[in-house]
């Protein structure tokens, strides 16, 4: 049995109106000469493999999730005008300050998805594509593709 190396994964619920799924997740293993893509719906599992040697495109690009933090910033924004109407009135400390801790939450959400770019990767085949998303881990997701490149290149010159 070959020993299967976790390398990353993606949780696919952003493409539910594409797919019809709410709960796909995705996770690609390193079996050596070739990589294997499990992905989970629910309780159905498929496993798919590319051969190192039948890459046909490897990219990776970065992205931010803008639209998830101006829907993380509606609340903040609620939580901070309901801070702004409360403070005009006397001996309102106690209020100001539950409004700012209920809305410093949303806040620093909505400044780590602006903030912090995710580093997508995509393996391609003529049949199946495998896709990893990097978020704190990018320098992680830049050494497997500079390694998996390596690789690819070197299975696809002996083939």
């Amino acid at each position: 049995m070959t020993s299967r190396i976790r390398l990353g994964g993606t949780f696919v619920g952003t493409f539910m109106m594409v797919s019809g799924s709410t709960g796909l997740r995705s996770t690609v293993y390193d079996l050596g000469d070739r990589l294997e893509i499990e992905e989970r719906d629910h309780w159905m599992i498929t496993r798919r493999r590319i051969p190192l040697r039948d890459v046909v495109l490897m990219t990776q690009h970065r992205f931010r999730r803008i639209s998830l933090a101006v829907a993380t910033l509606i609340p903040a924004a609620m939580f901070l005008i309901i801070t702004l109407v409360v403070s005009q009135g006397e001996n309102t400390m106690i209020a100001l300050t539950v409004f700012a801790i209920i809305s410093s939450p949303f806040l620093c959400l909505s400044l780590y998805l602006l903030l912090v770019p995710i580093l997508e990767i995509q393996i391609q085949s003529r049949r199946v594509t495998a896709h990893m998303r990097f978020g704190l881990r990018a320098a992680r997701g830049a050494a497997i593709f500079s390694d998996l490149k390596n690789r690819v290149q070197t299975a696809q010159a002996l083939s």
